[in-house]
């Protein structure tokens, strides 16, 4: 046996006693973390099982504070009550974790190095946020729902305290009408949380703080002072109603105004291509009679 072939032997030999030694190094290391092994529990699967404990290990280490708090915040905007903010993070290190290995193996089939990571880096950052992307969307256009429904629903509550139905009676008749609607949820909330015993201003300040709706902080502080003064619910509610609606028009109208600083520099780009679009046939033309 030549020493050439002994030394490939050799190296073979090494290669996998390394790549074994680290695989199980790993694993352990796995292991040690509470990802393995993987036991599938009723009602979660393998990739959700995976995701929650992802979760949990970042919560016990404290990675990624900030995004946990922001996260827990969106969900209760969107009132996602199955899904905790630990498992929603855990599951974008996971689904980031794929999209790297993804990205790195097509980045060497395709013909680059082995150590080339930065397209895999690249990728899981942006599968990492794409989460949180989705449900900041989510969340914003919901509270957005909940700002525009809410005259039309103070109107609503407003006749019924005319009637002489009380403010309970007319969130009642509110959710009845159309429980899906985002805002009538909260309303359906603060039902809930009456019936379980809370205060009817203690529900209202927790509906606030779940939303986080300058309009509904604003309803909710004028409730507050009518309740001190003994002012009539109806009367409170109708000058909430205009306030806001009011406070919307203001709002449009200052966006208007904002909005054609905004657009010059779009339009002034968009006269240009098609100046150029125009004249781009004539311009070898006009360079040809200029150089005679």
């Amino acid at each position: 046996m030549s020493t050439e072939l002994l030394f490939h032997v050799g190296g073979l030999v090494l290669g996998f006693a390394s790549v074994t030694i680290g695989s199980y190094g790993l694993l352990r290391q796995i292991a040690r973390l509470g990802l393995l092994p993987i036991e599938r529990r009723q009602g979660r699967g393998w990739v959700q099982e995976l995701a929650h404990r992802l979760g949990r290990v970042a919560v016990e280490r404290n990675w990624f504070a900030s995004l946990r708090r922001s996260v827990e915040v969106d969900l209760t905007k969107t009132r996602s009550v199955d899904v905790r903010a630990d498992a929603f993070i855990g599951g974008a290190m996971l689904y980031a974790v794929i999209a790297a290995i993804a990205v790195w193996i097509f980045t060497i089939t395709a013909g680059g190095a082995w150590w080339n990571v930065i397209p895999a880096a690249v990728a899981g950052f942006v599968v990492f946020q794409f989460p949180g992307w989705n449900l900041r969307g989510k969340a914003h256009t919901r509270t957005a729902r909940i700002a525009r429904q809410l005259p039309y629903s103070l109107e609503v509550v407003v006749l019924a305290t005319d009637t002489g139905a009380g403010f309970e009676e007319s969130l009642e008749i509110l959710v009845r009408e159309d429980p899906k609607n985002p805002l009538h949820e909260e309303f359906d909330q603060v039902l809930r949380d009456t019936h379980l015993g809370l205060t009817r201003k203690e529900a209202l300040h927790g509906m606030v703080d779940r939303i986080g709706s300058e309009d509904l902080a604003n309803l909710v502080m004028a409730l507050d002072v009518a309740d001190g003064l003994g002012t009539p619910m109806a009367e409170t509610l109708k000058k909430q109603a205009l306030a806001i609606r009011k406070s919307r028009i203001q709002r449009a109208e200052r966006l208007s105004k904002e909005a054609g600083p905004k657009m010059a520099l779009p339009n002034t780009m968009i006269m240009l291509a098609n100046v150029l679009l125009i004249l781009g046939p004539f311009i070898p033309k006009l360079s040809g009679l200029s150089s005679l």
